[in-house]
């Protein structure tokens, strides 16, 4: 959304942003993004149309009216190589609202240059605002374990993976949540 990203780009500054939809097209593909509810900036409820019939379904009952729009698609390949040639990436995090796994394909792994691979990939592994695991999980872990990633973890929101080469320099360091973290509740 134009007026999202023009609240992003006001709030974050210093930061470089692209009003783009991240997927597995060329730059010069378009996508189309529902825009659920009367206000989607107040509920912050967009995504692109091609998520699930299922979910457009569910969230418009929840939301209203539905409104769509043509959006610029990338792929984090060309965005990678146009933005980040030359540095190393250490961390890449993907929230696609049901379309990780397009966005992971978008990098084409078997033919990336050794530079750009990310040392840590965070993929949003469940349903939009559900717990339940998604459809696509699978299919981005297998995806990474062809590529010479290694699965780290799942959070309750997100699986963790890491460069095989990382693999035992992370393990031995990650946790999830547990009975040692001690936490206290003050009132």
């Amino acid at each position: 959304l134009k007026e999202a990203f023009d609240l992003l780009v006001a709030e974050r500054a210093g930061d470089f942003n692209l009003n783009v939809a991240v997927s597995d097209l060329s730059s010069s593909g378009m996508a189309s993004l529902s825009v659920l509810g009367e206000q989607p900036l107040t509920n912050g409820q967009h995504f692109l149309a091609e998520a699930s019939s299922q979910i457009n379904k569910e969230f418009e009952s929840r939301f209203g009216a539905t409104t769509s729009r043509a959006v610029q698609c990338s792929n984090l390949r060309e965005i990678f190589q146009q933005y980040a040639a030359g540095r190393r990436i250490h961390f890449l995090k993907i929230d696609g609202e049901g379309l990780e796994f397009k966005a992971l394909k978008g990098l084409r792994l078997e033919s990336l240059s050794e530079k750009l691979f990310p040392t840590v990939i965070l993929l949003e592994a469940t349903l939009p605002d559900t717990k339940l695991s998604s459809h696509f999980r699978l299919g981005c872990r297998s995806y990474l374990e062809a590529n010479d990633y290694k699965y780290l973890f799942f959070d309750g929101l997100n699986d963790y993976y890491c460069r095989s080469i990382y693999h035992d320099s992370f393990a031995s360091r990650v946790l999830p949540p547990n009975i040692y973290d001690r936490p206290s509740i003050n009132c």
